[in-house]
C-alpha cells in the first residue's frame, strides 16, 4: 500500500530509505509495526488492538530523538487509555496518561493566563505581524524584532513573585500542549486563539 512520490510501489527492502528521504505517511503491520527504527517518526494512528509487550514496542516507535522534534502524537481509535496504561505498567515502575482533553480546557486556560495581565491583544498582534510578515524568512532580523516586542511582557512577568511566575509558566505549558493536541484531531477556525498559541509558545521559548 506504500508508494513513493511518483506513485511507484515501494518494496519492503526500499521502505526505510524511501520513508526517510521522501515519505510523509507509512502504513505498517506486524514486522514494521514493532521493528521500524526511524527517528523522523512523529505521529502514529492506531486502528488495531495492542496488548502487553506489542503495545509497548509499537508505541515506542515514536520514542526517538531528532533535531527539531519536540514532541510526539498518537491517535488511537481502538484501545482505551486503561488498556495502554496496563500494558506499560508491566515494564515501567510508574506510568501516567492524561485524561481526555476537550476544547473548553484551552479556553479556560486562556482565561487563566489573561487573568495575570502579563499580556494583551495588542502584544499578541504585534508579535503576529512580525511572525507572519514577508520578512519572516530573515530569521535573525525577525527574532530581534520579536524580542523587542516582548520586552514589556517580560518586564510584567518579572514583576510577579516566584510562585506566580511558576503558575504562569505552568499554564503556558498546558495551553501549548492542549492546543497542539486538539489542533491535530479537531479542525479549529479560531484565528485569534491560534495567534495567542504562537505568542505564548514564542514567549516560553
Amino acid at each position: 500500500m506504500n508508494v513513493d512520490r511518483n506513485g511507484n510501489r515501494v518494496s519492503e527492502a526500499q521502505t526505510k530509505e524511501v520513508f526517510h528521504n521522501e515519505g510523509d505517511v507509512l502504513i505498517v503491520a506486524e514486522k514494521y509495526q514493532t521493528g521500524f527504527d526511524e527517528p523522523l517518526l512523529h505521529t502514529m494512528i492506531v486502528d488495531k488492538k495492542l496488548r502487553d509487550v506489542k503495545a509497548v514496542q509499537t508505541l515506542s516507535r515514536l520514542n526517538r530523538t531528532y533535531p527539531g522534534k519536540e514532541d510526539t502524537f498518537i491517535l488511537d481509535f481502538v484501545n482505551t487509555k486503561d488498556e495502554i496504561l496496563e500494558a506499560f505498567q508491566l515494564y515501567y515502575q510508574e506510568t501516567s496518561l492524561s485524561e481526555e482533553i476537550n476544547v473548553d480546557l484551552i479556553y479556560k486556560t486562556q482565561k487563566q493566563l489573561r487573568d495575570f495581565k502579563i499580556y494583551n491583544d495588542d502584544n499578541i498582534e504585534a508579535v503576529s505581524k512580525i511572525y507572519f510578515s514577508p520578512d519572516a524568512k530573515k530569521v535573525d532580523s525577525v527574532q530581534a524584532k520579536i524580542s523587542n516586542a516582548l520586552l514589556p511582557v517580560a518586564k510584567a512577568y518579572n514583576q510577579l513573585d516566584k510562585n506566580e511566575r511558576y503558575q504562569f509558566r505552568r499554564l503556558i505549558r498546558a495551553f501549548v500542549k492542549w492546543y497542539n493536541y486538539i489542533s491535530q484531531i479537531v479542525r479549529m477556525f479560531d484565528k485569534n486563539l491560534h495567534k495567542e498559541y504562537l505568542f505564548v509558545h514564542i514567549f516560553q521559548s
